[in-house]
């Protein structure tokens, strides 16, 4: 699954009304009077630019405080906002998600907040997504499926056809064993809710969170509450003064015959609809890509685990997965350490802070690829990945990545889409036109603004930083003093210290031709000759043979430069 956009019609005094897209394969616009959501290809999109394991990168970029490292917790943890019991005001925005064949929406509650809303992909209007939308935003599931399949088709798509049409393509020889799910909207709630967390080998986990959802009513009998009515007990009902009053061992005891009893009861409920809603949990939990395709439950971990990685140090797995990486770096930094002793410690010493980081993450994205093999599409969120390292790596950073990933992920299905915060004007050089956005802060309404950048890709480095990036090209302090100098020079500033102190202060620097002008004022206004072609020879280190040279050299050109004129 591709992250496509994400539109923010509010996000605290940070954003208002922005579209960030995600990917130069769709360009998404989003109309926030009318609420129309364009999604259309991107003609010259061209595919596997950077191999076949790369999707995509995008790189945020701006002075802090302008929201970079905002836009990847709003990615992480929009789920906090997604029911509108936890509904925040001033946090509203959707992520616009794609397979290959279905987009998916994941927002904020109150995100489609008028009953007029439209989508059109690829410039063809998908009929019935307003009505689709006003049902979603009144029922209790956030997440939802709108198929592109079914764009051509007069009737209005909903949640139980979608469905069916993923059974009917999946589960075919199965479809019996899903009449009692076409049949009764109950029974597709519990399974949306609850297939990614049921089981078999755990059925009592499983009754726990029932329980924790307010499925199972505090009396400790299994009841499903959505008109699923006279169910069998399954396990004895136990009084609460009858409880506190037994030993702990006591306790204990009924604890583990409880959930023995409960595990045995499942095969005596004679409901047969009930235990064919557990039966289908059981076969839909066994399809290895279910979750990402069949998304219509709340999915509170779907950024969490398909958005997989936010970064952390943690050392100790460098160790496990690198080790002949390491035992190479000992060899280049000529150092011998005992294995097993203070193993961490001195190589922590012994290591920069950029080798760390380095090394940490392509730890943990060799750690995906060994252990998530069931997933095709991976999110990577980075925040400042160039942190602790040097201009020179950070510059070289997009392409060990891309070269790394595609190396170890030769026989591999698995594909990235990676989006970096970052400071480094050394990276922007490597990211496709269209995929670099800059944060700025609009003086007039007091949010930030994203400026995406169309020409960044084998630009001359200093070129980004000149027209995107750096508004001067000497510091801060340095400008001062240069201010301050030509304000004495002018006199417009009383003298701090005397003539010779200031003298020194232009000799410091380094530009020779601003130091120059600079000392053309000083000659002017004290009456000196500081810069006359007899004190300039004095500071180089010549001798008397090479000075008369020179000082030919520069009269000759005096003298042509006069006789031009």
């Amino acid at each position: 699954m591709k992250l496509i956009a994400l539109v923010i019609k509010q996000y605290d005094e940070l954003f208002k009304n922005q579209i960030f897209n995600f990917s130069d394969e769709y360009k998404v616009n989003f109309d926030f009077e009318t609420n129309e959501l364009r999604i259309d290809k991107n003609p010259d999109y061209i595919e596997n630019f950077y191999g076949r394991s790369v999707n995509n990168i995008s790189l945020i970029s701006g002075i802090n405080g302008r929201g970079k490292s905002s836009i990847l917790n709003m990615l992480v943890h929009y789920d906090v906002f997604q029911n509108k019991e936890a509904f925040i005001e001033d946090k509203i925005y959707c992520l616009v998600l794609k397979s290959e064949t279905e987009l998916y929406f994941e927002y904020v509650y109150n995100f489609f907040d008028s009953s007029k809303y439209s989508l059109y992909f690829d410039g063809e209007l998908m009929t019935g997504f307003s009505t689709f939308m006003e049902g979603k935003n009144k029922g209790s599931i956030k997440s939802f499926i709108y198929n592109l399949e079914s764009r051509d088709s007069r009737k209005n798509p909903n949640i139980s056809s979608i469905i069916l049409g993923f059974l009917q393509s999946r589960f075919k020889e199965k479809l019996k064993r899903y009449s009692v799910y076409n049949k009764n909207k109950n029974h597709q709630t519990i399974i949306n809710r609850h297939f990614t967390e049921a089981y078999p080998s755990d059925i009592f986990g499983t009754y726990q969170n029932l329980y924790k959802d307010g499925l199972i009513k505090s009396d400790l009998k299994l009841k499903l509450e959505i008109q699923l009515e006279n169910i069998e007990e399954i396990f004895p009902y136990m009084k609460y003064e009858e409880y506190k009053n037994k030993t702990k061992a006591e306790r204990f005891g009924e604890f583990a015959e409880f959930k023995e009893d409960f595990l045995e009861g499942l095969d005596l409920i004679e409901d047969e609809s009930v235990r064919e809603v557990w039966r289908t949990i059981y076969d839909l939990k066994k399809e290895q890509k279910l979750t990402t395709e069949l998304d219509i439950n709340r999915q509170q971990n779907f950024l969490i685990a398909n958005i997989v990685y936010r970064y952390q140090e943690e050392l100790p797995r460098l160790f496990l997965e690198f080790n002949k990486s390491f035992n190479k770096y000992l060899d280049d930094k000529n150092l011998s350490l005992k294995r097993k002793k203070r193993l961490f410690s001195e190589i922590a010493i012994t290591m920069s802070t950029g080798e760390t980081n380095l090394l940490l993450l392509i730890s943990e994205i060799k750690r995906v690829l060994s252990n998530n093999i069931s997933r095709d599409h991976y999110i990577i969120l980075i925040d400042e990945i160039e942190i602790g390292m040097h201009l020179e790596w950070s510059r070289s950073l997009i392409n060990f990545l891309v070269n790394y990933i595609n190396e170890i992920n030769k026989i591999g299905g698995m594909n990235f889409q990676f989006i970096f915060t970052t400071h480094s004007p050394y990276m922007l050089s490597d990211i496709k036109p269209g995929n670099v956005i800059i944060l700025e802060k609009n003086q007039e309404t007091g949010y930030s603004e994203g400026k995406v950048l169309q020409n960044t890709f084998a630009k001359n480095i200093q070129e980004i930083m000149k027209e995107n990036l750096i508004d001067n090209i000497y510091g801060d302090f340095a400008l001062a003093k240069i201010n301050s100098m030509i304000s004495r020079l002018n006199g417009e500033e009383e003298q701090e210290g005397n003539e010779e102190e200031l003298l020194k202060e232009i000799h410091l620097i380094s530009e020779p031709i601003l130091r120059n002008k600079l000392l053309e004022m000083y000659d002017k206004k004290y009456n000196t000759s500081e810069f006359s072609i007899e004190k300039q020879l004095q500071k180089l280190n010549l001798n008397e043979e090479q000075r008369k040279q020179v000082r030919a050299m520069i009269e000759e050109n005096i003298s042509s430069a006069n006789a031009d004129r």
